[in-house]
């Protein structure tokens, strides 16, 4: 676990670096065109250019790898609603929206839901009412996620599993020494 932990602190700390690269470039880039826009790429040193397509490639594989996570555990909260509602412990209703996002402290899992708050107008019930009979019947099996708890009012707190972790290891070893 704190391996795990190691991990994502270090991954985390990789996704500012980039994004402090990026800025910085383009802060560069402007600084250089003495221009509000960006300046022709002929005026753009080459090897400038090629790191501000490195870390702008490096950011969207970041986005798009943590937009998957997100749908994944947005599915994965509206999968443990339906089977709490066929269970009987919930009341049957339509919701779409599901909203994750990735707290911003890490002792509240690497994503959490607020789903049951959005939901408890609508069902009547307690948030934590609605979060614990969701965490019950949610399934992580072949997901990414290693466990999810209920903290609070009614959060759903993800954490991300040893599927996972393997997985950016195994990318970052293809990737290698670069």
């Amino acid at each position: 676990v704190r391996e795990a932990d190691e991990v994502i602190d270090s991954l985390r700390s990789q996704n500012s670096i980039l994004s402090s690269k990026l800025t910085k470039l383009n802060m560069e880039l402007a600084a250089k065109s003495e221009m509000e826009t960006p300046a022709p790429a002929a005026a753009v040193p080459e090897d400038m250019r090629r790191e501000l397509e490195e870390l702008r490639a490096a950011n969207a594989e970041l986005t798009a790898r943590a937009a998957r996570l997100q749908e994944e555990a947005q599915k994965l909260v509206l999968a443990g609603y339906e089977a709490a509602a066929a269970a009987g412990e919930l009341p049957q209703a339509v919701f779409e929206g599901i909203p994750v996002e990735i707290p911003k402290d890490a002792s509240n899992g690497d994503y959490a839901s607020s789903f049951a708050m959005q939901a408890a107008k609508t069902l009547r019930r307690a948030p934590r009412m609605i979060a614990d009979a969701v965490v019950r019947h949610m399934s992580l099996e072949d997901s990414l996620f290693s466990s999810v708890d209920v903290a609070g009012a009614g959060f759903i707190n993800f954490h991300l599993g040893h599927r996972w972790f393997e997985a950016v290891v195994a990318d970052i070893a293809a990737e290698g020494a670069d």
